[in-house]
């Protein structure tokens, strides 16, 4: 099915009978990229998918693409398939587009699911990775080697080692 966003063609399908239930899905994922899940779902939901702009078998307007209007993509979807409120499932890219679908058209939301996701927003910036705080054994090892060498640790938090403990 196909359904129109302002001159945009956005495809999109429906699967199962039940409580709507829309998948959004992140960047360069077309609605094949669900795998199993719509299916499993249609079980108990009535499952709408869709190809984001961009992807699949949606149009490919010039971009770059904003949220808001990936947002309306999911309302034209919604108003095509005759489908007044929805659960929304978002991931990654999806997630965006859910969190501006439920603060823009609220009216159309009955549930939001979120998955690794971010709350965006025009000062929001990824956050540098951090490294583990966890050690395997072998690096545990070479941290208590190194230390002897330096000599023992101190700290408040812990207790002091001495070399002999390597």
């Amino acid at each position: 099915m196909i359904a129109d966003s302002q001159g945009v063609k956005i495809a999109y399908e429906i699967r199962g009978v039940g409580e709507p239930l829309t998948l959004v899905h992140g960047l360069a994922y077309d609605r094949n990229g669900w795998g199993r899940l719509p299916d499993l779902l249609a079980q108990r939901f009535r499952v709408a998918l869709l190809d984001n702009r961009g992807v699949g078998e949606s149009d490919e307007p010039e971009g770059p693409y904003a949220v808001a209007q990936m947002a309306a993509d999911v309302v034209a979807v919604l108003d095509d398939a005759g489908i007044e409120r929805t659960n929304l499932f978002g991931v990654s890219l999806g997630g965006y587009i859910a969190q501006e679908l439920a603060l823009a058209y609220p009216e159309r939301l009955a549930k939001l699911v979120l998955a690794s996701t971010a709350p965006g927003g025009g000062r929001r910036r990824p956050t540098r990775a951090r490294r583990s705080t966890r050690m395997t054994g072998s690096a545990r090892s070479r941290r208590r080697r190194s230390s002897c060498r330096a000599g023992p640790t101190t700290s408040s938090t812990r207790t002091t080692r001495s070399c002999s403990a390597s």
